[in-house]
């Protein structure tokens, strides 16, 4: 085989491992359930810190949440509504990691209690805008009576 052949084919070689791994990359992109289960993992290490006191493991749990929550996947609806309850999960999350760094127990567990709320009713925002879009909202479906804040 000529050198010209041998480089021809190491060539053509590298392009396919370099498309084939471009595909494998691209085929595991964050799915929305993915990312909640993410959330969720988190959430739990959170809690488990607040509760041994690992401010440490608070800071970094709060990181790698704030991190999440700016994942494209992250974004299911364009709507303003959903923007700012975004944001006020993010909010949420940096009081409870500010928290952390000053070793405060008590004001990460309020942040907690927070970001755990606004997670609830950004939530229940979807789902009622779900059964709007489906035709299935009705007036009681406002959580009116719920007692919590919009």
């Amino acid at each position: 085989m000529s050198k010209w052949m041998a480089q021809s084919v190491m060539f053509c070689s590298l392009v396919f491992i370099v498309m084939l791994l471009s595909f494998a990359a691209s085929s595991q992109e964050p799915t929305l359930p993915g990312i909640m289960q993410r959330k969720l993992d988190h959430a739990h290490a959170l809690l488990e810190g607040i509760i041994m006191e690992d401010f440490e493991s608070l800071e970094e749990s709060s990181r790698a949440l704030l991190a999440l929550s700016e994942e494209a996947g992250w974004l299911v609806t364009q709507s303003s509504q959903y923007t700012e309850r975004s944001a006020a999960f993010r909010r949420a999350v940096s009081q409870l990691e500010s928290a952390a760094k000053e070793r405060n127990t008590e004001g990460a567990a309020l942040g907690y209690v927070d970001m755990t709320l606004k997670c609830v009713q950004c939530h229940q925002y979807l789902r009622r805008t779900e059964r709007a879009d489906q035709g299935l909202f009705s007036p009681r479906d406002t959580g009116a009576d719920s007692g919590l804040a919009r």
